[in-house]
Formats: C-alpha cells, structure tokens, sequence
C-alpha cells in the first residue's frame, strides 16, 4: 500500500461513528468517576465544588488517554485494510464501579472496551476480501496499550521541558501507564486476550517490556524504552524454558 493511499484511507474511515462517540464518551465519563474518586474532598470528607473540579480534569485526562489508545487500533487497522470498531465492555464498567465502591476508591479497574476489526466498505480488484485473521487482529489490538506507553513517555518528555505542569504531566503520565496495564489483561474482550489468544510468547514478551518499564519507573526512575526491552526479552526466555517449551 502506498503512503498516499494510506492516508487517503485515514481521511475516510478514522473518525468514529455516532454509536461510537457516544460508546466513547459514556466509557470516559464512567472511567473519569472511577479515576477521581479519592478526589471528591481532603481528608475523606466530600466537598461538591472540590470533587467536580476533579472529576472534569478526570474527563479530560481520561478522554485524551482513551482517545490515544483507540486511535493507536485504528491507525493500525487501516494500514492492514479494515476497519476498527470500539466496543463497550458493559461488565467492565460494572465491576470497575463496584471494586471502586467496595474499596472506597483503592482498586481503580480502568478496562471498559473492546476491539473489533473489519473490512472496509470498498475495496480495489483483487484485494485481499476475508477478513482479519487472527494474527492481524493480534497486531491491530497490541497497538492500544503500546500508543498509551510511547504517548506516556512524550507526555513525561514534554514535563522535563517545562511545557506542561510536573502535576498534570505525572497524573498523565501514570494514567496511560495504568489504562495499559489493565488492557492488558488476558481477559475477553481486552485487548491482551487477542495477543494471549495470538501468540502466548509474544504477549510474555509485550508485557514483560511493559511491567519491567513500570518497575524502572517507579522503584529507580529509569525512563528507558531500550532496558525495558532487554529485561522483557530476559522474562520471555525465562518463560520460554521453563513454561512454553515443556508445553
């Protein structure tokens, strides 16, 4: 496929549908009160103005995060000629309102959508006609959580250089982090299942450059992409002789 062609398919089929806006904005809002909901007062106590304040600053940072990640699928999608379609996961949202509530805000589930990939309404002669494989649809799914890493970094780049504040830039910083994460999880409709469901040495791999980034970050403030690798492809060997290759 050529770059302009590419790009012609991007002006056509990226932006989402009505169902999908409002898929999108009801997954925001529901995630945006999951995310402040320690934020609704000092202390523990409740103050209205306080916890409104928090929760449209929650709503943005949500949306762009979210907005990152599906824009990451669709990109991808397109470039394999189909078409992404995001989904609400209704029993996400549930058990993440519940854990939320019964752990008074302590467990923050952010896992609410699903991917679904199809082909696009026209395609040229001779065009490839069947579908995603799964595969594909592996490759189109893994590019979410990975959006949300790389954007995560550029976020915590732009922060060093003072364009944005240390408080918005760590709290942005640490949410696409998160909503990775629990994207991650090899559970239907997330989008680790697929990779899961794909390939269990790739996603061994993924997710330990992921969590070995996390830990870099957190426990000794290493921002590196390239040690991240190496310890991932250190946990996937580990994982290949003594799990993958038994079995």
């Amino acid at each position: 496929m050529s770059f302009r062609n590419y790009l012609d398919k991007v002006k056509r089929y990226f932006w989402f549908s009505k169902e999908e806006w409002l898929s999108f904005w009801i997954a925001v809002f529901c995630l945006a009160f999951i995310y402040s909901w320690t934020s609704w007062g000092p202390a523990g106590q409740f103050n209205l103005e306080t916890g409104l304040k928090n929760l449209a600053i929650a709503i943005i940072l949500i949306g762009l995060t979210l907005f990152v990640h599906h824009s990451g699928q669709r990109l991808t999608a397109l470039w394999f000629g189909l078409r992404a379609e995001q989904k609400i996961w209704w029993y996400g949202l549930l058990i993440g309102l519940i854990l939320t509530i019964l752990s008074n805000g302590n467990i923050k589930v952010l896992a609410a959508t699903g991917t679904l990939a199809y082909m696009l309404p026209v395609h040229r002669l001779g065009a490839f006609r069947y579908g995603p494989g799964v595969n594909i649809l592996a490759k189109i799914v893994m590019a979410g959580p990975i959006a949300n890493i790389f954007f995560a970094g550029i976020i915590k780049t732009i922060e060093w250089m003072g364009i944005i504040s240390p408080a918005i830039g760590e709290k942005l910083f640490m949410l696409n982090l998160m909503f990775a994460f629990w994207n991650f999880f090899p559970i239907p409709p997330l989008d680790g299942s697929k990779i899961f469901y794909y390939s269990r040495n790739i996603y061994m791999l993924i997710f330990g450059t992921y969590a070995s980034y996390v830990v870099l970050v957190h426990f000794f403030e290493v921002y590196s992409y390239i040690y991240s690798l190496l310890l991932g492809i250190t946990i996937w060997l580990i994982y290949f002789i003594f799990v993958e290759r038994k079995l």
